[in-house]
Parts: structure tokens; sequence; C-alpha cells
């Protein structure tokens, strides 16, 4: 029993062992260590609140001091991340301004650019001074928004089709004018004419004159409800282009119609995709930038006094 006490073996595992069970309980100590500390003070929630009543005039509520807290984390991380990234180092506004600053505050001293950075980083500029802070969170905020997994070609496609199912906003058309004060049954008349028309006969349709003419062009269909009502109106956005349709009623009498265009106004359409793939980008980038907020707050032990802002990043 002594001698298998003694055997190097032995030992080998028990060292092992021991090692793999100091490893385990020590785990959690390095993955604190490894894990960035964000921590929010008293003094935070306090500047919090006095900026929101100076802003609102009154005090924050409950709801709105969670989304305040929320708020100054999320800045708080973005900060972090451009530091961690060197940003700061790349980013020419904000080398720029902290090069001023060091020229204003300094009498004296070195010239060498990099040499007054070097001062500036060591006094805390780039933490205290609010501009250098706020561009190197826009920094930050854009670069998780250029995430977003969009191909503009892909939008103006997408739109261009959406576009073509939605109804036409113009039309052009003839129609043929049965007056109400000029005859004495006009719809008779209108299902007389529409008839021989549809039955392929040549002969022209007699109608009566009508003030604003037979043919009209690009007419919106609020503009038609306003010259005609909405009755006509309806009648010629769903009429389809090339036949002859109707009886129609109107205010005048009744009509024949022949729709022979239904199209945007020119420039309308171009703009209207543009705003369709405007608006997508922006969802896209909306949507690039919370699951990014999400994936670089899981990163961070936050530490707050109170559990106050534990309780406000609750989902």
């Amino acid at each position: 029993m002594t001698r298998l006490l003694r055997h190097p073996l032995l030992h080998f595992f028990a060292i092992g062992a021991t090692m793999l069970v100091a490893a385990q309980a020590l785990q959690p100590m390095l993955r604190a260590l490894e894990t960035p500390t964000l921590r929010v003070t008293a003094a935070d929630r306090q500047q919090l609140r006095q900026q929101w009543l100076r802003e609102t005039g009154v005090m924050p509520t409950d709801g709105e001091m969670r989304a305040l807290l929320q708020w100054h984390v999320d800045e708080a991380i973005l900060f972090k991340e451009a530091l961690r990234l060197g940003l700061a180092e790349r980013d020419p506004v904000v080398r720029d301004r902290l090069l001023r600053n060091m020229r204003f505050v300094q009498i004296g001293g070195p010239d060498d650019d990099e040499a007054l950075l070097r001062q500036a980083r060591a006094l805390g500029m780039l933490e205290r001074d609010p501009v250098v802070r706020r561009r190197l969170v826009q920094r930050m905020r854009h670069r998780l928004e250029s995430q977003a997994m969009v191909d503009d070609a892909m939008l103006w496609t997408a739109a261009s089709a959406l576009q073509a199912m939605e109804a036409p906003a113009a039309f052009s058309f003839v129609h043929v004018f049965f007056s109400s004060d000029l005859r004495e049954n006009p719809l008779d008349d209108a299902r007389a004419a529409i008839s021989r028309l549809g039955s392929g006969q040549d002969a022209p349709v007699d109608g009566d004159g009508f003030l604003l003419g037979a043919e009209f062009a690009s007419k919106r269909a609020t503009d038609l409800a306003q010259l005609f009502g909405p009755t006509f109106a309806t009648a010629v956005a769903s009429a389809p282009v090339g036949v002859w349709s109707g009886p129609v009623p109107s205010p005048f009498g009744v009509h024949l119609i022949r729709v022979s265009a239904a199209t945007e106004p020119p420039g309308v359409r171009a703009a209207t995709l543009r705003q369709v793939v405007l608006h997508a980008r922006q969802d896209a980038e909306k949507e690039a930038l919370r699951i990014g907020m999400e994936r670089l707050r899981s990163r961070y032990r936050i530490i707050d006094a109170g559990d106050a802002l534990e309780t406000a990043m609750r989902p």
C-alpha cells in the first residue's frame, strides 16, 4: 500500500485532479475579470433627472427614468466600444478637436501632433469632452447600422413590384355624354349605345356636347371625383383599358367611358419609389442597431446601486 501511494503515476493523477478542481473554482472569477464592467452611480442618476427636469419642467416618472438609464448605459457602451476598436485614433474630427483643446490650454510644450494627442488622452479629454464623446458614439452607432443586410437594387425591385400592384394614380379617357337636361331617358339611350358598341357595330354613337370636352388626359381619381362625383371616379379607376364601359352616372347625366391609359403622372413614380426604398433601408438599419446593441450589452456587467438599472433593463 505504501509503495502504491509513492507511485509517480498516482501523484500525476492527484495533481491533475487538484488542478482541474482549482480551474473549475476559478473559472467564474476569470470570467468576471474578462467581462468589462460599467458602473452607474447615484450621481449619474441624479444628473439624468436634472437634465430631464431642465428640458421638460417636471421630474421623470419611473418609466421615463428607466428609459433614461437604458439610454445612459447604451451611450456608455457605445463609447467604450469605440475606444476599444480604436475609432478615436482614426477619426479626423476627434483628432482635430483634441489638438484644438490642447493648443488652447497649453502654453509651451511639444508642437508635435502625436505628442499632443498622447497628452490629451492622458488628461482624460476623450472621456470628458462632450463633442468627442458624441462623435465616437455616433461613429459606433453608424457602424452597427451599416451591418444591415440591405441591397438597394433588391429594394428598388421590390418597391417597383409593390407599386405595380397598386391602383394607378392617373387616367386618360374619352367619354360619350347623355345629358339629363336634354334627354327624356338618358340612361336608356346610354344602354342602347353601349349595346351597339359592344356588338362591334362601326356606326358612331351620337351623344350630347359636354362643356369640359370629350377627352381627358392624366386625371387623378381625386380630380375626377371633384369634377364628376365619386361614383364616376370609381368607375374610371376600375374600368379596363381600351374597352367601352358604362353607363356611368354623374350629376350631369350618364356617360360611356373608354380608358386609353392608366399611368403614374411624370415624376410621381420615381419619387414614390425613392421613399419606399428609403423607409425600407431605415427600418433595416434600426433592426441592425437593435441586434447590435443587444449583442454589446451581453458583453458587459452592469453595476448600479439599488438594482435600479437591473430593473430598467428587464425585457
